[in-house]
């Protein structure tokens, strides 16, 4: 896959280095004892990986992308004069974090002018990462993915 500077594929190796430093934090903190949850607004879970992994991000994103936004399930969102941002979700699947279930991911997506041009979902509970590029194709590692040629839901 070639990559032209300012293509969504370019975004990738940044995507995979915030899900390589993610899948640390969450490693270390899974299945931890004295693992401090807090219970947002709407009732719904936080820890503090989901934390550790945003400010990971965000600090990596300033240091790395100084332009670039950040738009996070956490912080909220943090403006940056272009029309480029992350979007991240530490960790999509807290409820199973905290009862040391490993069905739990970190959801990246770089937005351009609106529109999601690249993600990286990585799931270190059960070892796979997915990645996709704009025009560039959905893969899950190396393996390309396809749609399925079954045309009937019922088949």
């Amino acid at each position: 896959m070639s990559v032209t500077p300012g293509a969504p594929a370019a975004w990738l190796p940044f995507l995979h280095e915030l899900a390589d430093r993610a899948d640390e934090i969450a490693r270390r903190l899974f299945r931890t004892t004295g693992l401090r949850v807090e219970e947002k607004a709407d009732h719904s879970p936080v820890s503090e990986a989901d934390r550790a992994i945003e400010e990971t991000a965000r600090r990596l994103a300033r240091e790395r992308h100084p332009g670039l936004g950040v738009f996070g399930e956490e912080q909220g969102e943090e403006r940056a004069a272009g029309g480029t941002r992350l979007i991240i979700d530490p960790v999509d699947g807290t409820r199973s974090f905290v009862r040391g279930i490993p069905v739990f991911a970190t959801l990246l997506a770089i937005e351009a002018d609106g529109a999601v041009v690249a993600g990286v979902a990585s799931a270190p509970g059960l070892g796979a990462r997915w990645h996709a590029a704009r025009g560039c194709g959905a893969f899950r590692g190396d393996r390309r993915l396809r749609v399925s040629a079954i045309g009937e839901l019922s088949r």
